[in-house]
């Protein structure tokens, strides 16, 4: 996941390594895993996107444990962690089931559902052809005891399909750069005990300013900046089942925070006020909305766009979109619905 660029050469009968630049995020098999996972063609316009959305957003991945993350994969986990903005909870999916080479299924609110989350979501495995991972399940806040109902959907993913589970912590994104893991559902670190699974600490940071939102919480990461993932060592159930009951919950809280900074040196990640700004125009122009835009926004700036990408951001030059009336063509037009917004390039209907 992480790559080092270097030089090699030969001089003096010697083999010289020199740095090469600074690292990044290598993402080379993520679009392949999930090709395979949904048995579709090289080219999607969901590998383009999950992609983009994690080469603009997430900055850094750390496994603080990599022995330990290496034996997760081909098995279940339970991941538990922080949260800062509403991008985290696909791409922490899209990352994680990559990372242990199985479906990660992530617990979101439900009134993300009827919003753009679950508009994408639906959009992405409704693509022709695909199979849906039915990685993503919804909670209703207002109604505490249905969250029995998912514990046993959960255990019967873990069971049925060899699933993981994943759960911001907290329930709800925080509006404050450094806020700690206070509330932890005692549900999830029972149900690592009763199937014998491990816990994964994860924690999401660089999000969020360092003062408090003056009003709603974050879709994605402060100012167009990014942010780091760190997995933590996993907690494996022996070393959970040894604790006294009424202190499993803490310890897991705080193998989350001991990966957060300090509230008084927590601060955003370098900020793209640049990158707003363009996400804004494109709204202004079409009407696409914030979400819309940002979407296109990270299609346009892909290197090598597939096909689908490619015909959405001619589109885009032409301001007429005709890409045929088959399933495809079908799908793409509502893909096109969501990026060019009212006011965009034409869609033939």
């Amino acid at each position: 996941m992480w790559r080092h660029p270097v030089e090699v050469s030969n001089e003096d009968d010697r083999v010289v390594v020199r740095d090469a630049g600074a690292p990044g995020l290598s993402l080379d098999g993520l679009d392949q895993f999930w090709r395979e996972e949904l048995e579709v063609e090289e080219g999607w316009l969901g590998g383009d996107l999950y992609t983009g959305l994690v080469e603009r957003y997430v900055d850094r991945v750390f496994v603080e444990d990599p022995d330990g993350f290496e034996r997760l994969r081909g098995q279940s986990a339970i991941f538990l962690g922080n949260h800062e903005t509403q991008i985290e909870s696909l791409l922490i999916t899209a990352l994680a089931s990559y990372l242990i080479d199985g479906v990660v299924v992530t617990m979101a609110n439900a009134k993300h559902e009827s919003g753009w989350v679950g508009d994408l979501v639906r959009l992405m495995f409704s693509y022709p052809g695909a199979q849906d991972p039915q990685n993503i399940v919804y909670f209703e806040q207002s109604d505490p005891a249905s969250m029995l109902d998912l514990v046993a959907g959960f255990k019967r993913d873990i069971a049925e399909r060899g699933a993981s589970v994943m759960v911001h912590a907290p329930g709800t994104r925080a509006i404050q750069a450094g806020q700690p893991v206070t509330r932890l559902s005692s549900l999830f670190v029972d149900m690592a005990l009763e199937l014998g699974l491990p816990i994964v600490p994860v924690a999401f940071d660089g999000g969020l300013p360092s003062e408090p939102l003056s009003s709603g919480k974050l879709e994605f990461p402060f100012d167009q900046g990014s942010q780091s993932y760190s997995f933590g060592a996993p907690i494996w159930p022996d070393e959970l089942g040894a604790l006294e009951y009424v202190h499993r919950r803490q310890y897991v809280m705080d193998r989350i925070n001991r990966m957060l900074p300090d509230a008084s040196s927590a601060a955003p990640h370098p900020t793209r006020p640049e990158w707003a700004q363009e996400i804004a125009a494109w709204d202004q122009q079409t009407g696409a909305g914030v979400i819309g835009s940002t979407l296109f926004h990270i299609l346009a700036g892909q290197d090598s766009p597939g096909r689908d990408a490619l015909e959405l951001l001619h589109a885009a030059e032409s301001w007429t979109f005709s890409p045929g009336d088959d399933a495809r063509g079908t799908w793409l037009k509502r893909a096109a619905r969501i990026l060019f917004g009212p006011n965009g390039p034409e869609i033939d209907s």
